[in-house]
């Protein structure tokens, strides 16, 4: 895929999200990072010890998860709700 077309795709991802634009550019951005950085990082490490450059993606995967246990707390003792009411 050219640059242009990732271009594109992302501004399409962008287009009429209202307020929560600037969030989720925010995510495009952390994604182009971590698909940038990690890679490389896991590389390091795999010159060393292949088995240690596993450790990488379990961490990360339990970064997310600690921040997904987070949240789900603070929607719940703010009263947010993902049911719809009939």
């Amino acid at each position: 895929m050219e640059l242009r077309e990732r271009a594109r795709l992302v501004q399409r991802f962008l287009k009429n999200l209202g307020k929560h634009t600037e969030q989720a550019s925010s995510f495009v951005a952390m994604g182009v990072v971590a698909g940038a950085v990690f890679p490389l990082l896991m590389e390091r490490i795999a010159d060393h010890d292949v088995a240690y450059a596993y450790y990488l993606p379990v961490i990360c995967y339990f970064v997310i998860f600690l921040f997904g246990v987070k949240f789900y707390k603070v929607q719940n003792a703010i009263g947010i709700t993902n049911e719809k009411k009939l």
